[in-house]
């Protein structure tokens, strides 16, 4: 699935997707919500869920260049992978 065929689902079908063919990656409390970071189909894609009305409000692909994708990775555990 490319980008521009993610971003044409509405709401609902992209929760479908990510439900049905996401691998939950890491979550960050950031600018009062909730933020869940999966990847689905190669695309990085983050649910917003806000903190104070627990409403997801928006679902939207993640560029991986983007700087906030940093801050998903201080809760990534990778000491497997160092291990000879």
């Amino acid at each position: 699935m490319t980008q521009r065929v993610f971003n044409s689902l509405d709401l609902n079908q992209r929760l479908y997707l990510i439900v049905n063919s996401g691998e939950f990656i890491s979550e960050i409390v950031y600018y009062g919500y909730r933020i869940r970071l999966y990847i689905v189909n190669s695309l990085y894609v983050e649910v917003f869920r806000n903190v104070h009305s627990n409403d997801i409000e928006l679902v939207e692909v993640l560029e991986p260049e983007e700087g906030r994708l940093q801050l998903y990775a201080k809760d990534i555990d990778i000491s497997e992978l160092l291990e000879n």
